[in-house]
């Protein structure tokens, strides 16, 4: 009788572990989902966004103008909040100078060099997703991970590749001075890598910024993205290199 007792209750414990289990993986399975869906639906707005600026002049200006202001209050209340003291009103310098070199970067590639600007948002936007996903399929190994350690070699080299096909298409269709086989293999390949690694660096600048000051993200308005500041950290110095980038070789191509 005492055997069956033990049985019983090793059987009974094996099914509540097993149901335990299904639990904790139904509950990470869930999370997963939600943060999925969440960043989908900002990917979506943003898009939406962004496509809104390609055609109006003025909603691009609006949404440069609103989005600066409220990052500068953002970023003031989250510094502040680690930091209370008169000090404050200089480490919100850096990320406002930054974000200011985003807008002026994109200002120029909208009023002078449309398809280029073009590209620029596409390919930033593909450098996230991509990494995003390939960091989620087949990371392992950690990128920076006393910066920032969720983010994965092998996530970035997603994002490379992702942004360096697309830039090979969109360079052949949108980019004639690269029609040569040459272009193509050197120019547009050369292009799409800067690109993202430039994405990357801009990503890992803010982190390590973050992380001095003490603070986990530089706004809220994105709920668990942090701030605009937060989501656009990698686009804005992938948008000063191709500003330059396309700026000089206007001049060079220039009879």
């Amino acid at each position: 009788m005492c055997l069956c007792s033990k049985i019983l209750i090793s059987y009974n414990n094996a099914l509540l572990q097993k149901d335990v289990r299904k639990l904790l993986a139904g509950n990470i399975l869930s999370n997963l989902d939600n943060k999925l869906k969440n960043r989908i639906k900002i990917g979506l707005l943003l898009g939406l966004t962004l496509i809104a600026t390609l055609i109006w002049k003025w909603v691009f200006y609006s949404t440069i103008i609103v989005a600066f202001l409220y990052s500068m209050y953002e970023i003031n209340s989250k510094v502040k909040e680690k930091n209370n003291s008169n000090i404050h009103y200089l480490l919100i310098i850096p990320p406002l100078a930054y974000l200011l070199l985003g807008i002026i970067a994109a200002s120029t590639l909208r009023i002078y060099f449309i398809e280029e600007f073009m590209y620029a948002v596409f390919a930033t936007v593909i450098n996230d997703v991509f990494a995003f996903f390939g960091g989620k399929k087949f990371g392992k190994n950690k990128l920076a991970p006393i910066i920032s350690p969720n983010k994965t070699q092998e996530g970035a080299l997603t994002g490379i590749i992702g942004v360096t096909i697309f830039t090979i298409i969109y360079g052949v269709i949108f980019f004639p001075q690269y029609r040569t086989i040459t272009g193509i293999i050197i120019g547009l390949t050369l292009l799409g890598l800067f690109t993202a690694s430039a994405g990357i660096c801009g990503d890992l600048l803010e982190s390590w910024y973050k992380r001095k000051i003490g603070v986990k993200d530089l706004g809220w308005i994105l709920g668990e993205h942090g701030g605009i500041i937060d989501r656009i950290d990698s686009h804005i110095l992938a948008l000063t290199f191709l500003t330059l980038y396309f700026h000089i070789l206007n001049l060079i191509t220039i009879p």
